[in-house]
């Protein structure tokens, strides 16, 4: 295989009296394999975070985005410098309010921000390879495709949470703030504008509203100004500002509880906390193999791989007579993430080891490895060409586990988003369904305190369709609408734990001449008033078997007045519009 450049300008010649492929112009070129990679990696993830879209609060959402508003509009200020665990949140929280101000609170707007993060990532990962070699019309096919490879790896679906869950954006903004930081710093020391380094010392400042590693960006970027010997002026704006930062941040701490002291953790398991850092720089490829303990041990390998090899090129550095301030940049990036490693081995390992491959702990591995990958790829600049092919077959032996990787975005979300629907439905009739309610929130009182002050506000998805005001309509009177006859049964009708005046009851509506489920089933009873609802979308594989493929999805889960135990019940679907009659038990 020819890995040089295309070349040509006709995709045919004549020899002879014939016509011929002209030489290189359809031969596989990296660019063309890097930019194919890409696209399919960029692609995939934005499918899965449509395909895993929801509009319920999901886990810490309740109390750090519908809490935080509920605070908010009792005029409780002090919820913006709250701590969230062992972190200040505020930028985050500064994108739920954007969020429930100007977008009902739905939450498209927190995930746009999280793929426009990663984006903005990738862009600053283009900007400091430009830096190294700012001559953009002499990259080589080979430079593209190193890009390429990076942007595509910034979008890997390991870090699947981050980018669907709404909360995740601090996850994100942890890592691209001191990034550009770093690179602003980078660029200071280039340049004779002072708004650089003003912009630095700012990015510098909002860090510390991401997580609480964001404390040390400051600290490291004083010691970048001290390694670089850029000026007493500007070392001593960044000793002011890290020590500004460290007393604000610290003023009223507590420590979270149930978490580990990084202290104890680094002086009586220190072995354990080396091993937690390592496979946390090297998480990424825990999933790629497919996890268990060849994963584990391929990520603590690949995280000492990464420590050894940034240690190298530190070194070299140092010992390199152009000192590329933007090299220097990154290292102090790495080592930004090395820190933040060592951090959450201190709080997290009383966790469990296992707590390591969370896969939202991904996206600052990813980010690390992004970095390393410049760096080197800047230290061979230098160098003599040589064969590249060794290098191309493992990018390509990369790309093809993370595309496999990445197909997971393709899948049904369905079985993981059903259960929330339930929940949501639960906490909007206000029944004490705990098992249902504690696949959104592991607290279902706290979850039914929180719902009970955002229901009359109609604030998230209390306020939109299908939930909006289904608590005023049962037991209000429903005329039922003609329409024609659904594909169904009533499966089962069991008591409710915790809320004696509601059953449980599970089945499946169908409509034929649409071959669509409906999303919502409103229960009315033989006196023609609403008894009950049930949420549509639960997987039913054997009603797909048995009547029609796009029926697989038709289960319903729902919950009907123990006053109509014993009577027929009209069951209307919504979008589409049919009707069938059960018998409740």
């Amino acid at each position: 295989m020819n890995w040089a450049r295309d070349s040509g300008n006709q995709p045919f010649h004549r020899e002879g009296n014939r016509l011929t492929l002209t030489p290189g112009l359809w031969r596989l070129s990296p660019a063309r394999l890097g930019g194919a990679f890409a696209a399919l990696m960029i692609g995939l993830s934005i499918v899965g975070g449509i395909r895993n879209y929801s509009a319920i609060p999901y886990w810490d959402m309740w109390d750090s985005t519908l809490n935080m508003m509920l605070r908010l509009q009792n005029g409780d200020t002090g919820v913006w410098w709250a701590q969230h665990n062992e972190h200040r949140i505020i930028l985050s929280r500064g994108l739920f309010w954007l969020d429930y101000t100007f977008f009902d609170g739905m939450s498209y707007f927190l995930i746009l921000a999280n793929y426009a993060f990663a984006t903005v990532a990738a862009f600053f990962m283009y900007l400091f390879m430009k830096r190294f070699d700012d001559r953009r019309d002499g990259w080589t096919a080979n430079t593209w495709a190193l890009l390429c490879f990076i942007v595509g790896a910034l979008f890997l679906w390991t870090q699947s949470d981050n980018f669907t869950h709404a909360f995740q954006s601090e996850f994100f903004l942890a890592q691209l703030l001191p990034l550009m930081a770093f690179y602003f710093l980078a660029r200071s020391a280039t340049s004779s504008v002072w708004w650089d380094f003003a912009i630095a010392c700012l990015l510098g400042i909002l860090s510390a509203g991401t997580l609480a590693s964001g404390v040390i960006v400051a600290p490291l970027m004083l010691a970048y100004v001290l390694v670089l010997r850029q000026g007493h002026g500007r070392a001593v704006i960044l000793l002011i500002t890290a020590v500004v930062i460290g007393v604000a941040y610290f003023k009223g701490y507590s420590k979270p509880g149930g978490h580990g002291s990084l202290t104890d953790t680094l002086l009586h398991r220190p072995l354990d906390a080396f091993n937690y850092a390592m496979m946390f720089l090297g998480t990424p490829f825990n999933f790629l193999v497919g996890g268990r303990r060849l994963g584990a041990l391929v990520a603590l390998i690949a995280g000492i791989v990464f420590t050894i090899t940034s240690a190298v090129l530190v070194r070299r550095w140092f010992f390199t007579v152009e000192k590329s301030p933007f090299a220097a940049a990154l290292l102090f990036f790495i080592a930004y993430i090395g820190a933040s490693a060592v951090a959450t081995a201190g709080g997290r390992l009383a966790l469990g080891e296992e707590s390591v491959f969370a896969l939202r702990y991904t996206t600052p591995a990813l980010m690390a490895w992004a970095a390393l990958l410049l760096l080197l790829w800047h230290r061979a600049s230098f160098r003599p060409a040589t064969d590249t092919r060794n290098h191309v077959m493992l990018f390509v032996g990369l790309g093809a586990l993370m595309l496999t990787y990445q197909a997971k975005a393709l899948r049904n979300a369905g079985e993981t988003l059903f259960p929330r629907e339930v929940a949501a439905l639960a906490l909007t009739l206000d029944i004490n369904d705990e098992a249902a309610i504690k696949s959104v929130y592991p607290v279902a009182e706290r979850a039914r305190m929180l719902s009970a002050a955002a229901r009359p506000l109609g604030l998230s998805f209390f306020g939109q369709p299908p939930y909006a005001h289904l608590d005023q309509a049962l037991g209000m009177a429903f005329a039922v609408p003609e329409a024609p006859a659904c594909l169904g049964s009533l499966d089962a009708a069991v008591p409710v734990d915790g809320a004696p005046a509601f059953i449980l009851v599970t089945g499946w509506m169908f409509d034929p001449l649409t071959r669509a489920a409906p999303r919502l089933v409103r229960f009315v009873n033989d006196k023609g008033l609403v008894t009950g609802f049930a949420m549509v979308g639960k997987r039913r594989q054997d009603v797909a078997k048995q009547t029609d493929a796009r029926a697989e999805y038709a289960g319903f889960v729902g919950y009907v007045q123990v006053a109509s135990a014993g009577s027929t019940l009209v069951a209307t679907g919504q979008e589409p519009r049919c009707r069938i009659d059960f018998r409740l038990p």
